[in-house]
């Protein structure tokens, strides 16, 4: 079950789109939609993301991701596309045994891992959609530092290593919904700010640098879904270019 991403008896509830960008140009697009399987009790975002590389030539990321309703991941799988080139990976995992399986497939290169979790552990992934998962795997202080671990792969086309545990850090910044606007349109967000850290221990919450770069997040009500992240200087990054929801979930 773990590997079947099917939509069999999923209700679709949102559905979007961002754009990517760098030194305020559009270089990527990601189209998602999200799923609910009430009687499985799980999430299954699918994510498909178009760019091109530096040589020119197109890249095609593709993602499904499948979260428990108690946002515990189960699977996630990662196909990337460039030119001829394939190579996919997969996240399986042990809920009983919190263990990760974790799988990387290309032409001619194949790794293979197993990692030992302790808690809810975020899968990191090139889609937007599925960045902010872990805030639903626990309840949120709404001052202080929230702390999280996402396991990162840095595996592109071809295998370098396992998955690697880093930390995550999330600050409340605005205590009431605040306003932004898009294409226009007003929407209503909460805004956080995000730092990432190395672990070096799994005993205790590491100390969070002030001076750690961080990340503005314009946070949606729905499933975790951002309206916008920008850099510490305020340049957009990632921005929802359209999004619709078909069916609220109330999450």
């Amino acid at each position: 079950m773990e590997f079947n991403f099917s939509l069999v008896d999923a209700i679709k509830l949102y559905r979007g789109a961002y754009d990517y960008y760098e030194n305020g140009k559009r270089y990527c697009t990601e189209t998602f939609e999200i799923f609910e399987n009430h009687q499985d009790q799980i999430y299954i975002f699918k994510a498909d993301i178009l760019g091109r590389a530096p040589t020119g030539e197109v890249l095609t990321v593709k993602v499904d991701y499948k979260i428990s309703k108690r946002f515990a991941p189960i699977a996630v799988r990662v196909e990337k596309l460039l030119g001829s080139r394939v190579a996919l990976e997969t996240y399986n995992f042990d809920l009983k045994e919190n263990i990760m399986n974790y799988k990387f497939i290309s032409e001619g290169d194949i790794g293979e891992t197993q990692i030992q979790t302790k808690h809810k552990v975020h899968i990191a992934t090139p889609a937007i959609c599925t960045s902010l998962l872990f805030l639903k795997s626990k309840r949120l202080q709404n001052t202080g530092i929230n702390s999280f671990v996402s396991l990162v792969s840095q595996n592109k086309l071809n295998f370098s290593k396992p998955p690697e545990k880093k930390g995550i850090s999330i600050e409340r910044i605005s205590g009431t919904p605040i306003d932004i606007f898009i294409s226009g349109k007003r929407l209503k967000c909460v805004k956080y700010q995000m730092r990432g850290y190395e672990i070096f221990s799994d005993v205790s919450d590491p100390l969070v640098e002030k001076d750690v770069p961080f990340l503005d997040i314009f946070l949606s009500k729905h499933l975790t879904i951002p309206y916008r992240i920008t850099d510490p200087k305020g340049n957009k990054l990632f921005e929802i270019k359209y999004f619709n929801y078909l069916v609220d979930s109330g999450s």
